[in-house]
């Protein structure tokens, strides 16, 4: 949630609009100087970080100084893992919601992958990605925390 808050925060910090020497740009923006006005009535896409299920283990991996062969590793698919939490749900198991949810996240079609599909305002607003290991820690410290 950091992230969120940094390009909320440099959204806001932007011009209302742009200066006049700005606005005769032939895509409609204004330039070098981005306001407030190029986002109007559009979304805001930013991300933390775009990875696969395979960057996520091999932070693990780092983070817990452990190798594959210490974790028991089983593969799916993405479809199988969907139609799995599909099933669980039709059974009244709230649990299938997340993982259909997050399952879906994985398909070929990268539907979550907003830099492919539409690009990113990181850039515009500033904001570097951030440290997937750091954030893996801090998943698992509070798993760990909750746990105990």
């Amino acid at each position: 949630m950091p992230m969120v808050g940094r390009a909320v925060a440099a959204l806001l910090s932007l011009r209302i609009s742009p200066d006049n020497h700005d606005k005769n740009q032939a895509d409609g923006k204004s330039g070098t100087s981005p306001s407030l006005e190029d986002f109007k009535n559009k979304a805001v896409y930013i991300s933390s970080f775009t990875l696969s299920q395979r960057d996520m283990l091999e932070s693990v991996l780092r983070v817990t100084d452990t190798k594959p062969e210490d974790w028991k590793i089983t593969q799916t698919t993405a479809k199988e893992r969907w139609k799995s939490g599909h099933e669980l749900l039709k059974a009244g198991n709230m649990a299938g919601f997340v993982r259909l949810s997050y399952a879906r996240a994985f398909f070929p079609d990268d539907p979550l992958n907003f830099e492919a599909s539409r690009g990113l305002d990181n850039a515009v607003l500033g904001l570097s990605q951030e440290d997937l290991d750091e954030f893996t820690r801090i998943g698992i410290n509070t798993k760990i925390t909750h746990v105990k």
